[in-house]
């Protein structure tokens, strides 16, 4: 395995630039097209910003949010039953989608290092 990553670096480093951009002409494409996302969804960022905190619009994001915090306490155990849907019966918290939530819980879980206490700014 070594070795054929050696070679490959050999190779890459021997080869012209233009034969690079042909090789890997995607990946400027969606750097370009991650970055016009960010910018879109970060224009109207003070949109959802009060003094109060962030403005959530909908339902899901608080649904989300609940999820999110759970995880961070509990990693990687979803929530099983969340009382807020379907409020006053509830719903097991299983039927609506836990990846994204799994995904944004392990990022800040990652990025973190620690878990972090519901009190700490920011």
């Amino acid at each position: 395995m070594q070795d054929a990553v050696t070679d490959w670096l050999e190779r890459l480093r021997e080869s012209d630039p233009s034969d690079l951009l042909k090789q890997f002409y995607h990946v400027p494409i969606l750097l370009g097209l991650l970055a016009f996302m960010l910018a879109v969804r970060l224009r109207a960022l003070e949109n959802f910003q009060t003094d109060d905190g962030v403005t959530f619009r909908g339902n899901d994001p608080w649904y989300h949010y609940r999820q999110t915090n759970y995880l961070l306490e509990h990693f990687p155990s979803t929530m099983p039953f969340d009382p807020m849907t379907n409020y006053a019966q509830g719903t097991l918290a299983q039927q609506f989608g836990t990846l994204y939530d799994q995904i944004v819980a392990g990022f800040i879980l990652l990025t973190a290092l620690v878990i972090p206490h519901p009190s700490t700014p920011g």
